[in-house]
């Protein structure tokens, strides 16, 4: 992995415009690609994915073997998640 990536969000986005791919904390040469992006979903439709901030609470005799089987780690023996 490059180090220098390490840390920082990647952009999937094709630019079809010729335009060269730099990092910069200031306006880079993404912004009126994301202009236009934000501008479509403004005025059309967007869908957002946002299942990283859904809190579940799982019970019942197997939930350990069902979260076991769901995440893609194994769970901490010492059960932190009690409360």
């Amino acid at each position: 992995m490059d180090k220098n990536l390490v840390g920082k969000e990647l952009i999937f986005l094709q630019l079809t415009d010729g335009t060269k791919r730099y990092w910069s904390f200031r306006r880079s040469k993404w912004f009126e690609a994301i202009k236009k992006e934000c501008q479509n979903v403004k005025n059309n439709v967007g869908l957002l994915d946002m299942t990283a901030f859904a809190k579940c609470r799982i019970k019942g005799p197997k939930a350990e073997e069902f979260l076991d089987h769901l995440v893609a780690n194994k769970l901490p023996q010492k059960k932190i998640w009690e409360s």
